[in-house]
């Protein structure tokens, strides 16, 4: 099953200057994660890299805040995990001490730092006396785009009038510019430390995260002859050994990782809620049920979800009765919420129907099936009435007239419907009885 596969993907949204370093702690955690590297040049490149890799990736890093507001700003709708590569103060202090240390040439008072605090200076008002003092200017000023061009702007004004002698940057996205301005710069990246202890977090908490999604998806299929004659029992084996052998078919050619399990005459399959495209397209069409077609088979499929693999099961036999009373050689489905999907064929849409207290509690007073009641209030809600004859329910139950009328009967026994009116056609035989809902009126609403 996949959950025991838990490696995640990340994809790097990053500037030019962090792709070395990030490179080099790929090794350290390539055991749990793949890191996807898109380098961006431009705004441009910020939004086509994360609309392209959105479905291949389980979450999102950006090499800074800017690019993380930018994403924030230009997309609207995000269910992706991103994280933000922050300043790691301490590593900061120690770069910027280290060089003016070892260069003992470089004045601090020819210095721009463009990294941003609070109050603009980074505490080195203490450290330094204020005729030394590094140029440090805040730069909240605004979108994105707009705090880049400034800080940039800094930078070139400050070498153009020949202030400085040396750029400090936190700005990954500037370094391309630096060099064609002949700034001398030193780029100040994270330190491995933080960056290994950062996407362990990253990789522990969507590893969590999948855990808990990774709900369990099951289906019980059966097979039937749908010949006249009732099968014998060779021919019942025969009919179990296609399934098995075409079942097996399927999961090699979806996901060699979906267990199949033997249940009396018919099979279950058990995987993880991801899998579930495998089994039904866009909620409307069941492509197991396309996929086992057979020459005179009925195959009936029930598919269930649940956080247990018991309540799963559960819900995939209890979809599994549905289908079977719905005529069987279709497919329904129920989710661990009791949501209910289907009929699912090969190629016919589904209707789906969300799970309702009131109605539940109706039905099992009616003495039917939850399942007609849900199909007869759809019918209702469609047409705007609540008179029906036994030819209109076996049409909305895809069950026989003499079934219709049986139900009818009862639910007239127990004043759920009163018969009002008998519509007369001379031309035709016997006349149609006209039954009335008692307890759901012409928009579908319990009484």
């Amino acid at each position: 099953m996949n959950c025991t596969n838990m490696k995640i993907t990340i994809g790097l949204i990053i500037s030019e200057g962090y792709e070395t370093y990030l490179k080099k702690i790929e090794k350290d955690i390539s055991k749990d994660c793949n890191l996807l590297f898109l380098v961006v040049k431009n705004n441009l490149d910020i939004i086509t890299y994360f609309q392209q890799n959105y479905d291949k990736v389980d979450a999102f890093v950006f090499s800074g805040i800017m690019l993380y507001n930018y994403i924030e700003d230009k997309v609207k709708e995000c269910n992706k995990p991103c994280y933000t590569i922050t300043d790691d103060i301490a590593n900061i202090y120690k770069e910027i001490l280290k060089i003016f240390v070892l260069n003992k040439n470089i004045k601090p008072e020819r210095v721009y730092i463009d990294i941003e605090t609070k109050n603009g200076d980074l505490g080195l008002e203490s450290v330094f006396p204020e005729n030394k003092r590094p140029y440090m200017f805040p730069w909240d000023v605004g979108t994105p785009e707009k705090i880049i061009s400034t800080v940039f702007e800094n930078h070139k004004r400050l070498w153009r009038e020949k202030k400085i002698d040396l750029s400090i940057t936190k700005f990954g996205m500037l370094l391309s510019d630096f060099k064609n301005e002949q700034i001398k710069y030193h780029f100040i990246y994270p330190s491995k430390t933080y960056l290994l202890d950062f996407f362990k977090e990253i990789i522990d908490e969507i590893q969590i995260k999948k855990m808990i999604n990774n709900k369990i998806f099951s289906a019980y299929i059966y097979a039937d002859s749908i010949s006249l004659n009732k099968a014998g029992c060779l021919e019942n084996d025969i009919i179990q050994l296609t399934l098995q052998k075409n079942l097996c078919l399927f999961i090699k050619d979806r996901n060699p990782e979906i267990i199949l399990q033997k249940k009396e005459k018919g099979f279950y399959l058990l995987t993880t809620i991801e899998d579930l495209p495998c089994f039904i397209h866009d909620r409307t069409s069941c492509n197991l049920q396309n996929f086992l077609k057979m020459e005179n088979m009925s195959i009936t499929i029930g598919y269930g979800s649940g956080k247990t693999i018991s309540q799963s099961k559960r819900n995939s036999l209890n979809s599994f009765d549905l289908a079977k009373k719905y005529g069987g050689n279709c497919s329904f489905f129920i989710s661990e919420n009791q949501c209910i999907t289907g009929p699912l064929t090969g190629d016919r849409r589904c209707t789906v129907y969300n799970a309702n207290p009131r109605i539940d509690n109706l039905a099992e007073k009616m003495e039917i099936d939850k399942i007609y009641l849900y199909k007869i209030i759809s019918y209702i809600k469609k047409t705007g009435d609540n008179v029906i004859t036994a030819k209109i329910l076996s049409q909305i139950l895809n069950v026989t007239i003499r079934s219709s009328n049986r139900i009818l009967n009862e639910l007239q026994d127990n004043s759920y419907v009163r018969e009002f009116s008998h519509k007369i056609n001379p031309n035709r035989g016997r006349p149609s009885k006209f039954y009335k809902l008692l307890c759901v009126d012409s928009q579908g609403n319990i009484i």
